[in-house]
């Protein structure tokens, strides 16, 4: 179940802070309000999925689609390609980890 949220916190920023705070959580695909309340409340945010992370999918998908075909090498070339992307966007987030970076590498 659901709680309502009825309570309102008013918070004073300047102008700068408010578009920062607004960027951040347009990153995230959040409203402001979610984006201030995970992070008020620790709750882990994630970036929106990068383009090597959104490849990924769509080479999944093209699979799915295939995995009844009989050309065992198309299927195989394919799952290779899948496993190059997921290790590069493994290396960003390590890299990221590691630097401390909160900036996207490789978008």
């Amino acid at each position: 179940m659901k709680e309502n949220r009825d309570f309102l916190i008013q918070v004073r920023v300047t102008y700068k802070e408010k578009k920062q705070l607004k960027n951040a959580a347009k990153k995230c695909h959040l409203t402001l309000s979610e984006y201030l309340r995970k992070v008020g409340l620790n709750a882990p945010i994630s970036d929106f999925p990068t383009e090597d992370y959104r490849e990924i999918v769509t080479q999944l998908k093209d699979l799915k689609d295939s995995i009844y075909s009989e050309d065992r090498d198309y299927l195989e070339w394919k799952a290779g390609g899948i496993c190059d992307l997921m290790k590069r966007l493994y290396a960003q987030r390590v890299v990221k980890k590691t630097l401390g970076n909160d900036e996207n590498l490789g978008d």
